[in-house]
């Protein structure tokens, strides 16, 4: 099946799993069948900000206890690198991880590279995502995310709140937390 695409997120949630386990997606790759047209793309992973404050994956099947790492992180689980000895993935691109998440395989901390093309996305501290001039950051700043303020509501001091499908704020009121 064909993969999709994931931009302009951000998630604050604790991620629990067993195989393919990121904050923002499980894997960005496309696995075909036996039956299914070889060649189709893999999703690709864009522009998105994983706030998660833990990413664990608890247990690895006995045929991937070899490369466990490959398995979590803080952006996706898994994403087929560009080359071998790169960190850079493929269909991935300025992607952001809270520099401070858990990212655990099996009771162990797994060591995060800060990349913004790579599976654990490039390290951010709460006072760019949080701080003072975190509405710039999340709209504007040509080093973050790149948010579309049609889509997006921003203000200092806060996480952005998502609006309507006619640009409106939501009734109900939004207020997201990171942990």
């Amino acid at each position: 099946m064909p993969a999709g695409k994931i931009e302009h997120c951000y998630a604050t949630g604790t991620i629990n799993g067993y195989e393919y386990c990121g904050g923002i997606a499980g894997s960005n790759k496309s696995f075909g069948m036996t039956n299914e047209p070889q060649g189709w793309p893999d999703g690709t992973v864009n522009s998105c900000v994983a706030l998660n404050k833990s990413v664990t994956q608890r247990y690895t099947p006995p045929h991937y206890v070899n490369d466990y790492k490959e398995r979590v992180g803080r952006i996706t689980g898994f994403a087929q690198i560009i080359q071998v000895g790169s960190s850079d993935c493929r269909n991935m691109s300025n992607n952001w991880g809270r520099s401070n998440m858990n990212v655990v395989y099996d009771g162990s901390n797994i060591n995060c590279e800060s990349n913004l093309k790579g599976r654990h996305g490039k390290n951010i501290l709460e006072p760019g995502y949080h701080g003072a001039y975190s509405d710039s950051w999340w709209t504007t700043d040509p080093e973050g995310p790149k948010f579309s303020s049609t889509c997006w509501s921003v203000a200092k001091n806060r996480l952005p709140h998502l609006k309507t499908t006619t640009g409106a704020a939501f009734k109900q009121p939004q207020t997201p937390v990171v942990q």
